[in-house]
């Protein structure tokens, strides 16, 4: 192991342009792209993953030794890549592999240690994408179900075949966008986003709670646009199927998952948590400037 030739400060100062300049190119790309949910996840996760960097900028001492050297293959990659029109799919996973190539820079195979929350973090970014290549499993009927039992509890005269809503003179075919399976990935994330930054005791029971939550308010929206349908409102399916309200019940689900999270770590749980030999000195002062911010 060797010290780098430039002083510790020079060291972070082009770690730190490097970073911003990654997470500049992938917000750039992102915003290109039109994607909204994927530039609000984007945000999000982003925010994050720079908290918990600031929060351990003392505990960061770059080393060298040839291991750093792999840090370039996934800077290099992301780099040639994103000059060819990325696609949704790669900007989900150049987060994470940009971040890897930052820890291996930093401190080679020790910064992926280091730096596991950070890569776990971003890793959620990336997780539609491997699922979707190697599980077949779709959610879509179950989110029609559910959405058929709320119009039916309402009184609502409609029909169910397989993922078709019937109602009316209209129809709404739970697929893609509408079976919630984005909006549960965008919630997970947040909620392993949080469980890193805040953790208290069993904080890990809440990433069912996000997927529950993500799955019943989609389940909600399904309701809202089979009505809008039947009602041969096409301009206000339009929207919340793909518009401004689509976000709209995004924002719902994180304001609620907040809240309960928020609740629950109040609620005496977190207790433990400062007596946790396993928590560095950068979470234990996440988690009392947390819980300051909430007194």
């Amino acid at each position: 192991m060797e010290s780098f030739p430039l002083s510790h400060r020079d060291v972070r100062l082009c770690l730190l342009g490097i970073g911003a300049g990654l997470l500049a190119l992938h917000l750039t790309l992102s915003w290109r792209l039109d994607d909204d949910q994927l530039i609000s996840n984007s945000l999000l996760l982003w925010i994050g993953t720079c908290y918990l960097i600031w929060h351990k900028r003392s505990q960061i001492h770059p080393q060298f030794d040839k291991s750093n050297l792999l840090g370039l293959l996934p800077i290099g990659f992301v780099l040639l890549r994103s000059s060819f029109l990325p696609n949704g799919s790669f900007l989900a996973v150049l987060p994470l592999l940009a971040a890897l190539g930052l820890a291996l820079l930093t401190s080679g195979f020790r910064g992926l240690v280091a730096f596991w929350r950070e890569l776990v973090i971003l890793a959620c970014l990336a997780l539609p994408v491997a699922l979707f290549l190697f599980v077949t499993f779709d959610i879509s009927i179950y989110t029609a179900k559910v959405a058929s039992f709320v119009l039916w509890y309402a009184g609502k005269p409609l029909r169910l075949e397989g993922a078709i809503l019937y109602l009316g003179q209209g129809a709404v075919n739970v697929a893609g966008g509408c079976s919630g399976q984005e909006q549960i990935f965008h919630l997970f994330g947040i909620a392993v986003m949080a469980c890193l930054i805040f953790p208290f005791r069993r904080c890990w029971v809440m990433l069912g709670v996000a997927i529950a939550i993500a799955f019943v308010i989609n389940a909600l929206r399904v309701c809202l646009m089979t009505l809008l349908v039947a009602a041969g409102n096409q301009t206000g399916f339009v929207y919340w199927h793909d518009g401004s309200g689509s976000l709209l019940f995004s924002m719902i689900s994180v304001g609620i998952f907040g809240w309960i999270y928020s609740e629950f770590s109040n609620a005496g749980f977190s207790d433990a948590t400062l007596n946790d030999p396993g928590l560095s000195q950068a979470e234990l002062a996440s988690h009392d400037a947390f819980h300051e911010g909430q007194r």
